[in-house]
């Protein structure tokens, strides 16, 4: 599956690896699944909120872990050992919904 590179969301910045990897999982890991984009968005409101620790899903090619002031995506099949950056969750939320609306379109 290829990067859609018709979607971005307010701040997107392609030159930043940070914002190229949140487009990336939410393309092959979410793909147009609106059930599991809202459900998704369910989840980190639920940690951000903290009605709940933390939360993680196993994706096709990714890991994701939601933590109430950030989020960490790890490639599932990387040989690198680098640890997950920390992407601020209102970050990752403001592409959440932007992709909400690109596949709702």
């Amino acid at each position: 599956m290829t990067i859609d590179n018709t979607f971005s969301w307010p701040g997107y910045h392609p030159e930043e690896a940070v914002h190229r990897l949140i487009a990336a999982y939410l393309t092959i890991d979410i793909q147009q699944n609106i059930k599991e984009t809202r459900a998704l968005l369910r989840k980190i409101d639920a940690v951000g909120a903290r009605k709940i620790p933390n939360w993680e899903r196993i994706g096709n090619a990714y890991f994701l872990r939601v933590y109430p002031e950030y989020v960490q995506i790890e490639e599932e099949f990387s040989d690198e050992v680098d640890l997950p950056e920390k992407i601020p969750l209102p970050l990752f939320k403001s592409a959440l919904l932007s992709w909400q609306k690109h596949i709702s379109t």
